[in-house]
Parts: structure tokens; sequence; C-alpha cells
């Protein structure tokens, strides 16, 4: 950027509409007091947008420098009514992207967007974004601080009488004390610790190189951020990623996290580690094998019997490798309590029987062609079943 550029500056327009509303703002003008609460928002506004830079700049560490020189934020007027300060953002005159290659001020511009949306989320869900830095959180939460009990302070990313759906959020009373809330549990806030955890990841942002994790053990989804520098690790993120548990790989995770007295993971922090525990193929068998076990005595007929505990727990410790086959056989009940798998491989038709509370497993391979199919019957074998579905052969 050019000395010339950087002497001459212009407004950028409204940067953030504010509304303070209580009986103190409605005389001509703003309390000189309530500055201190425009300073506040400003520091916070400025956090946010660091970390919007940083967000789309994943290979950096730090914003470029003179970035708090750009944050040139400046109150040029009150408007009427309840005290209605003008925030504007000063930057150098004519001043366009092709000026600016680390595209600083689009990253600026989107700190109100992110500073009300978090004050949604602490409005609805009595939460900050969890992929919030401590730093961040804490300059959050000391806004609105100076109101008396009756006031209150609405922030939006324009003004509602303009733009009527622009995303805003009024900090009322009730808004203020989760705020408080929130800031005290940061001061009881223990060191994080290396952690292991399983799910399946349902969002990733490759940008700010974050994701959620749904873990079946607790209702809430985890926030996680990949570590700085693990490619690896990101693009296994992106391949375990799906839009339902079904067809989404388990994962486990090595990462740092807070964990509580409850046990609960909110956040993961630092991943280094993604680990493929069960595959899309490998979890909708223990699905079928779920559901079959569910089955009750008369399922089918009056005599049907119910698959019985030691042909399920045999026929679980054969998925994991017959999930890695070429061709998946299924997997079907039979009335008289066994298991079984069919499949076909070179026109000869597969059948497996887990007998004998798991202790016995029957083989047949029938071509349609030879008077007699050949069979096995013999003791339970995982590598036996599963080299019967890869070669087609009983032996």
């Amino acid at each position: 950027m050019s000395g010339e550029s950087s002497a001459v500056t212009e407004g950028s327009g409204d940067y953030i509409y504010v509304r303070l509303a209580g009986a103190r703002f409605d005389a001509p003008g703003m309390p000189a007091e309530a500055v201190q609460e425009l300073k506040v928002l400003s520091g916070a506004l400025f956090q946010l947008a660091r970390i919007e830079w940083l967000n789309a700049h994943p290979d950096r560490t730090r914003v470029p420098g003179g970035f708090a020189e750009l944050f040139d934020l400046r109150l040029v007027s009150i408007g009427e009514g309840s005290a209605k300060p003008q925030l504007v953002l000063q930057r150098p005159k004519g001043w366009t992207k092709k000026d600016d290659p680390e595209e600083i001020f689009p990253a600026i511009q989107r700190a109100p967007i992110a500073l009300v949306r978090a004050l949604e989320g602490v409005r609805d869900d009595r939460q900050v974004p969890t992929a919030l830095a401590k730093e961040s959180v804490a300059l959050i939460t000391r806004i609105g601080r100076t109101l008396d009990d009756a006031e209150q302070i609405e922030l939006a990313t324009s003004d509602p009488a303009k733009v009527p759906d622009a995303p805003s959020v009024i900090l009322d009373l009730q808004v203020r004390n989760t705020l408080r809330s929130i800031e005290d549990s940061l001061k009881d806030r223990s060191e994080p610790e290396q952690v292991q955890i399983e799910g399946v990841i349902t969002e990733f942002d490759g940008t700010a190189q974050t994701f959620r994790l749904r873990m079946p053990s607790q209702p809430a989804q985890v926030h996680g951020r990949i570590a700085a520098g693990e490619g690896s690790v990101s693009r296994s993120v992106k391949e375990a990623l799906a839009e339902d548990g079904v067809t989404a790989p388990d994962v486990r995770l090595t990462g740092w996290s807070v964990v509580g007295d409850t046990g609960i993971v909110r956040e993961l922090h630092d991943v280094v580690a993604v680990e493929v525990i069960r595959t899309p193929i490998e979890k909708k068998m223990y699905t079928r094998l779920a559901q079959l076990a569910e089955l009750e005595d008369g399922w089918w007929e009056p005599t049907s019997l119910r698959p019985s505990d030691g042909i399920v727990v045999a026929m679980a410790e054969a998925i994991p490798s017959l999930s890695l086959l070429a061709r998946v056989p299924d997997m079907v009940a039979r009335t008289d309590g066994t298991l079984a798998l069919e499949s076909e491989i070179d026109d000869r038709h597969l059948v497996a029987v887990i007998e004998a509370e798991g202790q016995q497993i029957y083989l047949c391979a029938d071509d349609g062609i030879a008077d007699d199919p050949e069979e096995f019957e013999g003791p339970y074998s995982v590598d036996h079943l599963r080299d019967f579905f890869e070669t087609g052969s009983v032996s």
C-alpha cells in the first residue's frame, strides 16, 4: 500500500448498528460514561476480525503487520431517540483488493456478523461458539456490563429500519446475565489434557480447519480444530466426513480438551491423529446384527426361535473381517435360532450357518450342477468363515 493512498482516508459506511435503550439514553446525545461500552465493543470486534483473517489463512499464525492500524473504528455521530452511535470503519481512500493482497478489510468487515451470531448463540443456546478462543469469549462477555438492569443494547449487522432481515440481537438483562455466567465459567476452566474420543464427523470446514463430531455417549456435538500443519489429519477428517451416521465411518480422534466432572467433551483442540475404527460397511453389518438380535421367539411362526446370545457374539466377532470382502454376504436369521450368511461367487451359492451357541459352523457351496454340494461342518473360526466367502471353497 503506497504512502499516498494511506494518507487520505474515507469512511466505509456504518460498520455495525448499535442502539442503547433506557431512560438515560432518551435525552439528546449519549451519556459520556456509555463510551466505555463502545470501547468494549471495539475490542471484541477487533479480536473477531483477527480470527476471521486467520481462519481465511490457515497457513498463517499471525495477522499481517499494520492490521491494528487498519482497524480504525470511529464514532462520527449519535442518532436521535435512544442513543444510536454511528460507528464507521475508516480506511485508506481508493483502497481496493488489488491494493491489499492480504485482504485485511474483508476480514474486518466480517467481524460484526461473527459478533452478532455469537451473541445470538448466547441468547438462544446460552453459549458462545466453542471454536472461539478464550480471549475472544472474555471480550464478548463484557459487552453491556455498564448498563442498568432496565437498560439494553441492540446490535445488528445493518440498521433494522433499512434492512429488516439483518441479523440482530438485543442484550437485555437475561442475556447479559448469561454472559456473566459464561465469564465465570472461564475462570473455573481446568487445564486441557490429551484425550481420545470416538464418533462420526458431521461437518468440516477446510478453510478454518474445524469440524463437528457426533458422539453416541453425549447429546451435544463436539467442536474440533485440527492442529496447525497437520495436512494428513485434515485430509483424513475430510475423507471421514458424512451427512449421516450410517454411511460414515466411526473414527477415533486424538487431541486436547478440558473434560469436566460430567465427562462431557465440548471442544477438541490441536487434533493430531484420526483413526478409522469402523468402516461404513462394518457399521451397516453391526446395525443388521442388532436388528436380528432383537427378534423374539415366534418372530416368524409360533415355533421360530430368537438368535441365541452366543451366536450373536460369534457373528459380531466375524464382522470386521467380513466387512473387508469384495462382496459382503447378506445376514439373515433362521427359525431354529441360528444366524446365516449368504453370498455368490463364480456362480456358486454360498451359505454359512453359525450354530451351537457360536461354537460350530456349517458351510455349503452349491453350483446348481453337481448332485451333491460341497459341505463342511466343524468348529467355528473367523478365518475359515472369511476364506469361505473370499474363495468359495469350504476347505
